[in-house]
């Protein structure tokens, strides 16, 4: 059925995209990875100081 203002030829074009990114999902879970960081909140006390000294600590590591 198609949605009220829209095209055949858009609805086409938009099933397209949807079965281009089911096809990229199924073989590499990028989208699912994605949704995962969008999911969970960042604390309020995060910082450019604790990025930068976490990045200096694994480098010291290393």
């Amino acid at each position: 059925m198609m949605k009220a203002g829209s095209s055949p030829s858009q609805n086409s074009s938009i099933d397209k995209i949807i079965k281009i990114i089911e096809w990229i999902e199924y073989r590499l879970l990028i989208f699912s990875f994605l949704k995962h960081f969008s999911e969970y909140m960042t604390p309020k006390n995060l910082n450019y100081l604790w990025n930068l000294g976490s990045i200096a600590s694994i480098i010291l590591i290393i």
